[in-house]
């Protein structure tokens, strides 16, 4: 399983470039490789067919729209941001 990023970089594709691929925005790439947003059913058929590989096979997990980011743990934190 590969990420988007992954997909990309390996075909030497810069964001602009998938994303005129796809029918997508550079900003909407950078969203779905930085985890922020995931991409559309649509978004995720048009990935496939330009990668030539099934849906199973991107890594589109884990999304986090709120919360802290990826990896964090409570220690963490500083001092000064536990208050």
């Amino acid at each position: 399983m590969k990420s988007i990023h992954e997909l990309r970089i390996e075909r030497q594709l810069s964001q602009t470039t998938l994303a005129q691929a796809v029918g997508a925005h550079q900003t909407q790439i950078s969203s779905w490789e930085r985890k922020k947003t995931r991409p559309t059913p649509h978004a995720i058929e048009r990935l496939t067919e330009y990668f030539g590989v099934p849906a199973e096979e991107i890594d589109l997990a884990p999304f986090r729209r709120n919360g802290p980011p990826l990896g964090w743990t409570r220690s963490a934190q500083t001092d000064e941001e536990r208050g």
